[in-house]
């Protein structure tokens, strides 16, 4: 897992229609009932699009699987459809796509004979409208099997990270520390908290202070850290959830007394979280 081309990933701005060319093998269909009778071979050059948000979720699936340097991602198609809960038909367009704006340069077969692609993180730091295209449409049977593709090969030079990129690889190196596995979708859910209080004061520091109460209190998830940082918005960082152990509710002592609003939305919290873990408890029973 390569956690600065993540980073680079999350931050890219995809248009919300992508457009590329590929090579394709059409199916021959009856005139009247429209059934497929057989696969033409023939090729055709067709200009097809897909989403940007489909292209960006694959990406961040292939970065979780590269090196440092972005190469070494070979995950098969039906990992990509389970890390990003796309359709298989909408993994392959995002991964041809990607091709053809040189995003991803397919290298060979793995030996796990999937296809192994190589990132390129210089194309990561240009705009997409100035990134290039591949010089000849993408094949489409590389997807499926094997197979070298019409691409030139980008240079892969790893650009050097901003102090922001370096900060939020601190914080997910210490959420999977301490919360659980990182995965695509958290690590997009954990930029954008990052960002939102990135600006406030002591902002970088905000998901930190946010893991180091989650582990005091055992809540070890997402939700329970957006919760906090929500809370800490609102009432500030003197905001600390309630200790619960089933019956009475003992507030932790603060340097400032706390307001009635704060105690409601400390009392929400806490039965906000019972409820979750109960219902965590009902379901592996």
């Amino acid at each position: 897992m390569s956690i600065g081309l993540m980073s680079l990933v999350f931050k890219y701005r995809f248009p919300k229609r992508v457009e590329y060319e590929a090579i394709v093998y059409p199916f021959k269909r009856d005139k009247e009932t429209k059934k497929i009778l057989e696969r033409s071979d023939t090729p055709e050059i067709r200009k097809l699009a897909t989403t940007g948000s489909s292209c960006k979720a694959v990406l961040l699936a292939l970065a979780d699987h590269s090196n440092d340097d972005g190469k070494g991602a070979y995950p098969s198609v039906s990992t990509l459809e389970l890390k990003t809960n796309l359709e298989r038909p909408t993994v392959i367009s995002a991964v041809l796509a990607l091709q053809y704006h040189l995003f991803i340069n397919f290298v060979g077969e793995s030996p796990r004979e999937t296809n192994n692609y190589d990132i390129s993180p210089e194309r990561l730091v240009k705009p997409f409208d100035q990134g290039g295209k591949a010089s000849l449409p993408v094949k489409v049977n590389p997807v499926y099997r094997g197979g070298k593709a019409s691409l030139p090969e980008p240079s892969i030079t790893s650009p050097e990270p901003s102090s922001k990129d370096n900060e939020f690889a601190k914080i997910i190196k210490l959420y999977e520390s301490n919360i659980e596995p990182i995965t695509p979708l958290v690590a997009t859910k954990l930029g954008y908290e990052f960002d939102s209080y990135y600006n406030e004061p002591d902002g970088p520091n905000w998901i930190s202070w946010a893991i180091d109460i989650a582990v005091s209190n055992n809540a070890r998830s997402f939700n329970y850290l957006k919760k906090c940082l929500s809370n800490r918005k609102k009432h500030g960082k003197s905001w600390k959830p309630i200790k619960t152990n089933g019956v009475k509710h003992e507030s932790r002592k603060t340097d400032n007394p706390s307001s009635p609003e704060q105690d409601a939305a400390s009392r929400a919290l806490a039965t906000e979280i019972l409820a979750e873990r109960a219902a965590r408890q009902n379901a592996s029973v």
